[in-house]
C-alpha cells in the first residue's frame, strides 16, 4: 500500500472512532421531574445479608436481588431487615447516578442491623430502570429497581375548583401528571359539580381544542357516563397544560410527557454542542493525517 493510501486510511480510521465516541450515548440517571405524589402506597419488604445479598424472604437472598417496580410518583413503604449477626450494619439507596455510594438527590435509608429492622418510606421520583444497593456493601448486595410511568390516573373535576386526585382536595391548576410518550394511558374522570366536562392536553396553549388536540368524550351531566374511562396516548414530548374543553380557565393542570429525549439533550450531550466537536475532531484528524503523509515521504526518501 502506497505511503498515500495509508495516510487515507489511517484518517479515515481515527475519524470513524471520533464519531462513534462522539454519538455513544452516556449512561444517565434519568430526567428529574416535578414531585408528585399520586397517593399509591406500595409496601415492599426486603431481608438484607452482607454475604448472600437481597431477597424478599430471607431464605430467597441472592446478589442481583429482586427485581423491584413500583409507578413514578408513589410512596413506597420499604420494610428493611437484616439477616446477618450482630453488628453488620446496612442500607438501601438508588444509585441514580451508579457510582456505588449515595449522592444528593438519591433515596437512601438510615442504617439497620440484625434485630433492628426499620419502616422507612421514599417517593419514586425518576423513571427508568435504576441499581439498588446497600451503601456498606455496594457490590455484594445489589438488585434493579424499575419505576414506571403512571398508566392510569383518577380524576375529580368542578368547574369552579378545578381538578384533584380526590372529590375533596380540588384546585385549579389541577395535580400535575406524568406519562410516557406513545403509552396508552387510562384516566377515570369524575364530575362532582353536576356538569359536564371534558379532558385534553393542550399542546400549542391556546386555550382552545386544536388540530392535532382530541378531547374526551363528554362526563357527568344529564346522559353522559359518570365516572368516564378515556385512554388515550400522548404524543408529543414535553410538559404542557390539560384542560377541560369547556371551562378551559378555570379546569386546567400540567401533565410532563417523557419521551426518548429530553430537553434537548441525549446521553448527556447537548445537541448544540455536536458540530463543534465533530469539527474540532475533524479537524483533529486531518493534522494526525497530514503527519502522518510528511513521516511517510521522509520514511520513503530514506529507503532510496
Amino acid at each position: 500500500m502506497s505511503s498515500r493510501l495509508k495516510a487515507a486510511a489511517v484518517a479515515a480510521a481515527l475519524l470513524s472512532v471520533g464519531l462513534v465516541v462522539l454519538v455513544a450515548p452516556a449512561q444517565g440517571s434519568g430526567p428529574v421531574l416535578p414531585a408528585v405524589r399520586t397517593g399509591a402506597v406500595e409496601n415492599v419488604t426486603l431481608y438484607g445479608s452482607a454475604l448472600s445479598g437481597w431477597g424478599l424472604t430471607a431464605n430467597t437472598t441472592s446478589n442481583p436481588g429482586p427485581h423491584l417496580t413500583v409507578m413514578y410518583g408513589d410512596t413506597v413503604h420499604l420494610t428493611l431487615i437484616s439477616i446477618d449477626g450482630s453488628g453488620v450494619n446496612h442500607n438501601w439507596f438508588i444509585d441514580y447516578d451508579n457510582n456505588s455510594s449515595p449522592s444528593p438527590g438519591e433515596p437512601s435509608s438510615p442504617v439497620f442491623t440484625q434485630g433492628n429492622s426499620i419502616l422507612w418510606s421514599f417517593t419514586a421520583d425518576r423513571i427508568g430502570t435504576f441499581v439498588y444497593r446497600c451503601e456498606v456493601h455496594p457490590t455484594g448486595m445489589i438488585g434493579l429497581i424499575t419505576i414506571e410511568a403512571p398508566t392510569h390516573y383518577t380524576l375529580y373535576g368542578n368547574a369552579l375548583t378545578g381538578w384533584g386526585f380526590n372529590a375533596t382536595n380540588l384546585s385549579s391548576p389541577g395535580p400535575t401528571l406524568v406519562v410516557a410518550e406513545g403509552v396508552n394511558v387510562t384516566l377515570t374522570l369524575y364530575s362532582v359539580d353536576g356538569t359536564f366536562h371534558t379532558w385534553f392536553i393542550d399542546y400549542d396553549n391556546s386555550s382552545s381544542v386544536t388540530s392535532g388536540e382530541t378531547p374526551s368524550p363528554q362526563f357527568g351531566g344529564s346522559g353522559n357516563p359518570n365516572p368516564l374511562n378515556y385512554t388515550f396516548q400522548a404524543t408529543q414530548a414535553g410538559t404542557f397544560a390539560y384542560r377541560c374543553g369547556i371551562h378551559l380557565t378555570s379546569m386546567w393542570g400540567m401533565i410532563v410527557v417523557v419521551g426518548t429525549t429530553t430537553g434537548g439533550t441525549r446521553g448527556g450531550l447537548p445537541i448544540g454542542l455536536i458540530p463543534g466537536i465533530m469539527l474540532a475532531v475533524i479537524v483533529g484528524v486531518l493534522g494526525l493525517a497530514v503527519i502522518y503523509q510528511v513521516r511517510a515521504t521522509r520514511a520513503a526518501r530514506l529507503k532510496k
